[in-house]
């Protein structure tokens, strides 16, 4: 039995037959094929040519503490030396003169050291040729600089969340800057969202919170830099007082850590991380977390020996292809926790 093909224009007017109708049948469905149409679906999806990503909360860590890079790559600890001056009294150094021979009195300097564990990193990404050609037919789409995209990522949200709260699986030896054990903690001067304070109770918390720093730290350093949760922070937009309307509170923050530091960089920063919602599985923590300090090398910082890296893509069969990045990190340490004080509640 011969086949027919129809034109659907004509109302089922014969347009070929036979064996003819066969063979032009073959090549419209290859023509269909090379085209690249998913006859299944419809010949008139299109592939949108943007790839939606994923968002998530980033911040630069370096605004918040030093960040050394690339120093002592593919060591498995870092020591910091630590000196210290080591005197008796003042007075009992001195003397009158005349009064023949003096027994000296003698300064020395005392060393320690402090050592920060290194981790590393590694982590592969790999593809096969079906992988390749799919993406190739869905357009303009990178398959495997999506793939590195997502890795890079992963890198970047961990170092940043062990900058701040330090890693899950080893609390004690990974710390991030809100997590210090040896950094004190005042849970009187701030007992509710700064944003919320009124304008008497602003002006008390202002009045209070150096002071505690200086006196926490001697009265050898001012703070440079205060982070706060960022649901607090985000309120801070609303008027200080009704005396002083054009002056919201965050403002008034600034102008009064700036004046009292006499440092017109000062910073107040925001952090998801030191908000309780955030840090609620994180070891003796828990709670809204401020954190005041001087942020210099000589006080904190992180290390990264050993930056992000890649091998060169490889492959054994021509059908699938792998590569690894790795790097290397460590926590975040106070060498001079007296410069750090944080303020908890909630």
């Amino acid at each position: 039995m011969n086949e027919l093909i129809l034109n659907s224009k004509s109302h089922g007017q014969v347009v070929i037959e036979g064996e003819q109708a066969i063979r032009s049948h073959q090549n419209l469905q290859k023509q269909i094929t090379n085209a690249g149409f998913d006859v299944d679906i419809t010949t008139l999806t299109a592939i949108s040519q943007e790839v939606i990503q994923q968002k998530f909360y980033e911040v630069e860590v370096a605004e918040y503490l030093p960040v050394v890079v690339g120093q002592n790559p593919f060591a498995q600890q870092i020591l910091t030396y630590k000196v210290g001056t080591v005197a008796g009294d003042f007075e009992a150094k001195t003397f009158e003169g005349g009064s023949g021979s003096v027994r000296q009195a003698v300064t020395d300097t005392a060393i320690d050291s402090v050592s920060m564990k290194v981790r590393g990193y590694s982590d592969a990404i790999s593809w096969n040729l079906f992988e390749l050609r799919t993406a190739m037919r869905a357009g303009n789409w990178d398959l495997v600089a999506q793939k590195e995209i997502s890795r890079k990522t992963v890198w970047d949200l961990g170092i940043q969340r062990n900058a701040f709260l330090g890693m899950k699986a080893d609390s004690t030896g990974y710390r991030g800057l809100l997590t210090q054990a040896d950094v004190n903690v005042n849970t009187v001067t701030i007992t509710k969202y700064i944003s919320t304070m009124t304008a008497v109770e602003l002006s008390a918390f202002v009045g209070a919170i150096v002071g505690n720093y200086q006196t926490n730290c001697e009265f050898t350093a001012y703070p440079d830099t205060f982070v706060m949760p960022v649901l607090d922070y985000n309120g801070m937009a609303s008027q200080a007082s009704p005396d002083y309307p054009l002056k919201n509170k965050l403002n008034l923050l600034s102008e009064a850590f700036a004046a009292i530091t006499m440092n017109p960089n000062f910073k107040i920063l925001p952090s998801a991380y030191a908000d309780k919602v955030n840090n609620a599985d994180v070891a003796g923590l828990n709670k809204n977390r401020y954190a005041l300090y001087k942020n210099r090398s000589q006080t904190l910082r992180m290390e990264i020996p050993l930056d992000y890296t890649t091998t060169l893509s490889n492959t054994i069969n021509g059908f699938e292809w792998q590569n690894v990045a790795y790097g290397q990190y460590t926590g975040v340490i106070f060498t001079k926790p007296k410069e750090g004080l944080y303020f908890d509640f909630g």
